[in-house]
């Protein structure tokens, strides 16, 4: 199983701000997002150290409206909230099966 290992510099107002916009279809992160995943998670601050495909297909707008509204629901001092959109880029990515 691949092992994958992030830096996260964002804060969670921008993490929530960005989340919203990945829940808009058409919106431009999503856009971006989805063909570039490495070079614009690096631009929002949020950087992988290695093994990010370089197109991911992100789940529906109606699928990361539910991930946002859940991290808008978590107490503002639980931090980092880049994760949030990690678990969004990492669920858009290729299945990869192997072992350790």
């Amino acid at each position: 199983m691949p092992k994958y290992q992030a830096t996260l510099d964002i804060s969670r107002a921008k993490a929530l701000e960005i989340l919203e916009d990945l829940a808009t279809e058409g919106h431009q992160s999503r856009t971006k997002l989805e063909r570039d995943a490495d070079g614009t998670l690096k631009g929002w601050g949020i950087t992988v150290h290695e093994g990010l495909p370089k197109s991911v297909k992100l789940p529906s707008p109606e699928t990361v409206q539910k991930v946002y509204e859940a991290a808008k629901a978590i107490d503002a001092e639980k931090q980092p909230f880049g994760y949030f959109i990690l678990a969004v880029t990492f669920g858009a990515m290729p299945l990869v099966d192997g072992a350790d």
